[in-house]
């Protein structure tokens, strides 16, 4: 397709396939139920799929031939249409990568899944909001094991606000839950599966900033910019879409975003507004990264590649100044802890406290010792006075009323005062 950087392969990352099944699905979801699928679909203005998926796929293909689109995700887009979604991609394999939204609270959640992608498909699509449910609910635990052994597979999971507008057109009631859509929920399933991918789409759709601490933890989460991203009003101050775009590489990269639009039905087809109105021109992506958002991206996960972010970019640059490196697990370490100087001076510690211990005497008041000792944490000895062996600062030696004056409040002098009267009395007891 031609772009601003010229002809570069664009591949979009997110599309709904509305075959003729999916309106039959929802038409017997009506409480007066249309004459037939015609009729519904023509209420609602628009153009009535084939039953032949074949034929849909061919429209598909056609359509995108005519934007110039290397290829598409075909998402199956109501849970039990996995069949219609492989279709489609068995019919034009080199254009469609086939998704399916999925319901892990149905019956044998796990075999229907594992049948799903058995027939082609790669990417799983949870509506947590939707069916009411936490990604965190240790039950969907074999449903990412089982991704996670799946060659290629993708984990899609939609996140923040949740509105299916051919829903609301037809009058269908959709008792979502919010408290289900935060993308911090994906943070310890993310950790648990580092190779798995993880897409969130709509930059979060409203929760933006947590979609930003999440893939600043989970380098295996990636992002997805589809649709016109209305969700932008619920934030003070409301971002533009330049700065949407800019925060989002700031923390992701472009190694780890995905463009889409959001397409889905006929006559529109390719939702050609949300490509001419995204912001990579505007803020000044090059054309490497451009490349990599607008398709690269996409066709590395559909070849089950997990994108590992390199250092460099003006993004990248960031990591050193921050102080922080991947550790093992995925794990943020920070680079004072690496340090091999460091490292020497806390191992050495123990050593530098035995030889402190061994100079110094009991104070001659156990009790000011042992006040001491828990106002600063210092491991208490029972040999009694004259021991060599309790670790000794010089403040020991002062009476227990300069201790309590180094504290940093009263409230909390007293707080530890009254924790410690009767850990004196059992003290001298030992000492007994």
């Amino acid at each position: 397709m031609q772009t601003p950087w010229g002809d570069l392969e664009v591949r979009d990352a997110h599309a709904h396939l509305f075959s003729y099944s999916f309106f039959e699905a929802l038409r017997g979801q009506q409480r007066e139920p249309a004459a037939d699928v015609e009729t519904l679909v023509s209420s609602l203005g628009w153009r009535c799929p084939p039953r032949d998926n074949a034929q849909l796929a061919a429209e598909w293909a056609t359509e995108l031939d005519r934007h110039g689109v290397a290829s598409s995700v075909m998402m199956a887009s109501i849970p039990g249409d996995e069949d219609a979604a492989a279709e489609v991609v068995r019919a034009q394999p080199e254009r469609f990568h086939g998704y399916f939204m999925f319901n892990p609270r149905e019956a044998k959640a796990v075999a229907r899944a594992q049948r799903a992608f058995e027939l082609g498909l790669q990417g799983l699509c949870l509506f947590p909001a939707m069916q009411r449910y936490s990604v965190r609910d240790e039950s969907l635990s074999p449903l990412f094991e089982l991704a996670a052994r799946t060659p290629g597979a993708v984990v899609f999971i939609h996140c923040g606000v949740l509105s299916v507008g051919v829903r609301k057109k037809l009058g269908l009631a959709s008792p979502f839950d919010m408290s289900c859509s935060n993308p911090l929920d994906v943070h310890r399933v993310a950790l648990a599966f580092p190779k798995l991918r993880f897409v969130i789409p709509h930059f979060g759709a409203g929760m933006f900033r947590e979609t930003l601490m999440l893939g600043d933890l989970c380098p295996n989460v990636y992002l997805d910019t589809s649709s016109s991203n209305s969700w932008t009003k619920f934030l003070t101050p409301e971002p533009s879409l330049d700065d949407v775009f800019r925060q989002a590489l700031d923390v992701y990269g472009a190694d780890r975003m995905l463009f889409g639009t959001d397409s889905s039905f006929f006559p529109r087809g390719w939702n050609r507004a949300v490509f001419d109105a995204h912001a990579l021109e505007r803020i000044g992506v090059s054309e490497e990264d451009a490349a990599k958002i607008l398709g690269v991206n996409l066709a590395a996960c559909s070849r089950g590649e997990l994108v590992e972010p390199q250092c460099g970019g003006d993004v990248q640059q960031r990591v050193p100044r921050r102080g922080w490196r991947l550790g093992e697990n995925n794990c943020r370490i920070s680079a004072k802890a690496l340090n091999p100087t460091h490292q020497a001076r806390i191992s050495a510690r123990p050593a530098r406290l035995e030889r402190r211990a061994s100079k110094a005497p009991m104070p001659p008041n156990s009790s000011t010792w042992y006040v001491f000792c828990v106002t600063n944490r210092i491991q208490l000895s029972t040999a009694g006075p004259g021991a060599r062996n309790s670790p000794m600062k010089a403040s020991a030696r002062r009476p227990a009323s300069a201790v309590w004056e180094n504290r940093t409040s009263a409230t909390h002098s007293r707080k530890i005062q009254g924790l410690t009267a009767g850990r004196r009395k059992l003290h001298r007891s030992l000492l007994d």
